[in-house]
């Protein structure tokens, strides 16, 4: 069982191509490429931590659920709450912050980057979404999202070598 990342597919959102100048010409292209860059290295046995805005719409939103591998936690997103009791239909979880651990590391699981977290000031990383890539992180946090992350989730062993670049940030001062 592998655990994977990821969030921001915004299903059926056009806009969203333009915002952050993803490279589909139509949303029922990024809609088939997203499903299957996901489905091609999730497996149905899998974990996967969706980061929240799976899509703007229901619609959106079911298309993309009722086909995606895995065994899903969702942490919610500003655009899912619309639609959350639909989402719960086919998710393992549903959730807006969840703290994990896998091999021994705390990982607290937010749509929003945090400037702390639980745990932050002892190694504990912080994996969110919602900024497409544009967000410096601080300290032990990467963003998930899809626009981070050539528009695939990213696994757990993934995330171990990028996390070993980072550098952990004191933000607490006089031992608090």
């Amino acid at each position: 069982m592998t655990h994977w990342f990821s969030a921001d597919w915004h299903n059926l959102h056009d806009n969203i191509r333009r915002y952050c100048e993803r490279p589909f010409p139509n949303v029922n292209i990024q809609k088939e490429e997203l499903l299957d860059n996901h489905n091609s290295l999730v497996k149905p046995g899998d974990v996967v931590n969706f980061l929240g805005d799976i899509a703007m719409t229901e619609e959106g939103a079911i298309s993309a659920l009722e086909n995606m591998n895995g065994q899903i936690n969702f942490i919610v997103g500003n655009h899912d709450f619309k639609f959350i009791s639909t989402i719960r239909k086919y998710c393992k979880v549903v959730i807006p912050l969840m703290d994990i651990k896998i091999n021994g590391q705390k990982i607290t699981l937010c749509h929003y980057a945090m400037r702390v977290w639980n745990c932050s000031h002892y190694g504990a990383w912080n994996f969110h979404g919602h900024s497409h890539g544009s967000l410096p992180p601080i300290g032990l946090q990467y963003d998930v999202g899809v626009d981070n992350n050539n528009f695939k989730p990213v696994s757990f062993d993934e995330l171990v070598e990028i996390m070993k670049t980072k550098k952990q940030h004191h933000m607490i001062q006089n031992n608090v």
